[in-house]
Order: structure tokens, then C-alpha cells, then sequence
């Protein structure tokens, strides 16, 4: 996580990463850096949705008038800097690291849910680890956990952090942890409670980060490995947020959903729904076909060609006798914005018609309206991604962790760095119990509630 935003304007510093001369932002970091290069280098506890820990040392460089190798990871960037990645000190230190991590690493490969997508495995084969010379950990049978969708298996664990840094850092929650001290730490839940009772909410975010195969999926019998799955990146259909997801297929079901770092407004997170929601995909209660009503008012399956051809029939007729200002339109929030788009451009350019619409709550409309009566545009003049360089966020009538699970989480984040989170909601939300002000109005006067803030905005010229 680069300390110095992309929307902002950050001096630019000159470096050299192996003789290639690279830029970065003042604030990144050099492994930041070499990767927009295209420059490799080796992390098990990184993830760019995290802050740097340098906790695993793979990612050790040597930096010219350092005292020492330097973790990339956390170490600054800085104008003439000069960095070499991969020099044979370099290499003996990574491959002394990885022994290491053998040693109290149980080879259990075969049966690891991980094998085939686990950096350590990657790593050990491409710094030639052999045997190691303080002998291996024997494989030991180990209970997964009764949660539906988590699987732990502490005896894997590397101590790298990243779930304990996720769950705390990006969720806010807090329900893993380390344990013990020394040779003997470990990463579990409090008092080695059950998932369920640490306030889980089964986002799976512990499992999308781990390295290895410590914290997977619960193994299902028509699983598959990473390599048996055919790959689909599509967007989340459950809620407004549009998540990108990548869907894992195997015999022609769907058996996984992972989502990858750094790409979709999403950034890699996603909630329980995004990632373990698939089962509705070979629900025997799936509408597959077009429904439409016979004469006697009841829906029965047709082919698309009927379906269009009877909503094309019905749109002609209002034409006909009422012109296109007679046509409404409403786009589900759920939809892409493709699809928003090209519902519009039918609206106005064939049906010739406005009215279009996509509010589906009444915090929505509150909002809309308040902005159009107040300011005369109800629309935002900023994107999702400038929500975090906001001083003061306002949450309105929702409650976001449950209706928009993933943007939450920008809100959480917020609060955590300090920002200033006020909720407008009668209820008593999660969100609210952590804002810096819940203003609780009564039901339905969400709209006074804007308008007297917009009231005051404009009264103190703030705007």
C-alpha cells in the first residue's frame, strides 16, 4: 500500500532497480516500484491492500550505501537511489529464509489445498531448495474447524501476518491473532475460539491472502486444483458495488470465486456473498428462460425471441396512442454500468423517451432530491476512488456493511485513519457504532435532514 495516493500530485523521484533506470512517486516503496518495472522480487507477508510489515524478509535487497540488505517492502524510495535485486548474498540470505520456513513446515503437499498456488512451493523450486539440513516436520493430521466456508491448519502457518493484518486492517474486526511466543508463536483465533463465535463474517479475506495453505477454503468433493479450473473474470452480481471476480469452472460447474489484487474498484476484497455465494448458479430454483404471462395471468417459459418479440409488441402499442414520454424505464442498481448505459441509449434514441431511473431506496431518492433542490445537479462530482482522500464522509439512510459490503470497507478504513464518518440512519447499523456521529432522525425525515445540512453548507459560503 503506497503511502503517497495515485490522484494525488506527489514528486517524482529517479532510481536505478539491476542498471534500469525507473520513476516512482515519493512515498513508494522500491518493491512497489521494480513491480510497476517489471522488476520481480520475492515477499510472502506483502500484500498491496496492507501495510508493509517486512516480517518474512524474502524481499531483501542490497541498496548502495546502506548498512545492510534493506527490506523492499518497507523501505522508501529516494532520488539517485541504487538498488540490486538479486545479487548471490542476496540469494544464499532468501534461500536460508526458506530452509527455514521448511523446517517447520510440513511437506503434506499432496493433500494441501494450496499446492500448485502457494508462494512457498514457488519459491522453494526457483531458489533450488533441497534438503535442509535440520530435517523436516513430520505431517500431522490436523481438525480444519467446523466453519462452513474456513478451513485453518495452523501446522502451515509461516507466521507472515497477512491475516491477522486483514482482518484487523481492512476489516476491522480483529479475529485472528498471534498466540504464544518465540519458537512456539502461532496464529489463531482468541483463546482458540470457533470462527463463529469471534464475530466472523465469513469474508473469506483471511483465505484470499494467505501464502500458503494455512487458512483455505474447506475442501468440497467436487473441488479442483488451481491449474483444473477454467478462469472467467466477470462482475458480482449481488449488490451495486460491482465487484470483479474471477469465476473458477470445473466439469462445467462453478466450484470457486477468487478476485485479484490491485484490479476492479474492489482491489482484490470481497464479502461473504462475493465469494462463497455460488451455490445459486446450480439452483434448480434458477430462472434460465424468458417468463411471460398467458391469458390467464400466469408466467409460463418462452424463448427469447417471444419475450423480445412481446416486449417490442407492447412498447409499439404505447407509441402508437401516447408518444415515448409514455415509456418508463428502471435499471436495476445490480446491473453494469454497461448495461445502464445501453438501456438508456435505448430509452432516449429508439423509444425517444427520459424517463429512466435506477434509485431503488429511499435514502437514494432523499439524497437526490436534497442535491437537485439545493444544488441543482443530483449527481456526485467525485468518483468511488477519491473517496479515500476525503476529509469527512456522510452516510445517508443505508446500511452500507450489509447492502454494500465491499465500499464499507473504504468507509472502515477511514475511520481507522482518523477521518471524520457521520451516519444519518434511525437504526443503531454497525457502521454507525464506529462513525465519529450517528445522527439517529426519525423514520422518513432523512430529506429534512440534507436540506438543513445543505441549508447550512450554503449559509456558511462553504461551497
Amino acid at each position: 500500500m503506497s503511502a503517497v495516493p495515485e490522484t494525488t500530485e506527489a514528486q517524482m523521484v529517479t532510481l536505478t532497480i539491476n542498471g534500469q533506470k525507473l520513476q516512482g512517486r515519493a512515498g513508494q516503496t522500491i518493491l512497489e516500484v521494480a513491480q510497476s518495472g517489471g522488476i520481480d522480487i520475492p515477499t510472502l507477508c506483502h500484500d498491496p491492500r496492507l501495510e508493509p510489515y517486512g516480517a518474512c524478509r524474502m524481499c531483501l535487497v542490497e541498496v548502495e550505501g546502506a548498512r545492510g540488505p534493506m527490506a523492499a517492502c518497507g523501505t522508501t524510495v529516494r532520488e539517485g537511489m541504487k538498488v540490486q535485486t538479486h545479487t548471490e548474498k542476496i540469494i544464499k540470505m532468501r534461500k536460508f529464509v526458506l530452509e527455514l520456513l521448511l523446517t517447520n513446515h510440513p511437506l503434506d503437499c499432496p493433500v494441501c489445498e494450496a499446492a500448485g498456488d502457494c508462494r512457498l512451493q514457488d519459491y522453494a523450486y526457483e531458489y533450488l531448495v533441497d534438503m535442509i539440513p535440520w530435517g523436516w516436520r513430520q505431517p500431522e493430521a490436523v481438525d480444519p474447524g467446523d466453519h462452513p466456508h474456513i478451513a485453518h491448519f495452523g501446522s502451515r502457518c509461516i507466521l507472515c501476518g497477512r491475516c491477522v493484518r486483514i482482518c484487523r486492517e481492512v476489516m476491522g474486526i480483529g479475529c485472528w491473532g498471534y498466540l504464544n511466543r518465540g519458537y512456539e508463536s502461532e496464529v489463531d483465533t482468541p483463546y482458540r475460539l470457533p470462527l463463529k463465535e469471534v464475530e466472523c463474517v465469513s469474508c473469506g479475506q483471511c483465505i484470499s491472502t494467505c501464502p500458503v495453505g494455512a487458512i483455505v477454503g474447506q475442501r468440497a468433493s467436487e473441488g479442483a486444483r488451481q491449474w483444473q479450473t477454467g478462469k472467467t473474470v466477470t462482475t458480482c452480481s449481488y449488490c451495486a458495488d460491482g465487484c470483479r471476480i474471477v469465476l473458477h469452472d470445473y466439469r462445467g460447474k462453478v466450484v470457486k470465486v477468487q478476485s485479484e489484487t490491485e484490479k476492479g474498484l474492489n482491489q482484490g476484497n470481497l464479502c461473504v456473498k462475493g465469494r462463497f455465494g455460488i451455490g445459486y448458479g446450480d439452483s434448480p430454483e434458477r430462472v434460465t428462460a424468458p417468463l411471460v404471462r398467458n391469458d390467464k395471468g400466469d408466467l409460463e417459459e418462452t424463448t427469447w425471441d417471444a419475450a423480445l418479440g412481446r416486449v417490442s409488441e407492447k412498447i409499439g402499442e404505447v407509441l402508437k396512442v401516447k408518444g415515448g414520454q409514455a415509456v418508463g424505464a428502471v435499471c436495476g442498481t445490480h446491473c453494469t454500468n454497461e448495461a445502464a448505459y445501453l438501456l438508456q441509449k435505448f430509452m432516449r434514441a429508439v423509444v425517444g423517451s427520459n424517463n429512466i431511473d435506477s434509485i431503488d431506496s429511499p435514502g437514494q431518492a432523499a439524497s437526490d432530491e436534497a442535491l437537485l433542490g439545493t444544488l441543482g445537479v443530483a449527481a456526485a462530482t467525485t468518483s468511488r476512488r477519491d473517496m479515500h482522500m476525503a476529509e469527512a464522509i456522510l452516510v445517508v439512510g443505508t446500511n452500507l456493511t450489509e447492502s454494500h459490503p465491499v465500499l464499507a470497507l473504504e468507509v472502515v478504513k477511514a475511520i481507522r485513519h482518523g477521518k471524520s464518518v457521520v451516519v444519518i440512519d434511525p437504526r443503531e447499523t454497525e457502521l454507525a457504532e464506529k462513525a465519529t456521529m450517528h445522527l439517529a432522525v426519525r423514520p422518513d425525515t432523512d430529506l429534512a435532514a440534507l436540506k438543513a445540512i445543505m441549508r447550512h453548507v450554503l449559509d456558511a459560503g462553504l461551497v
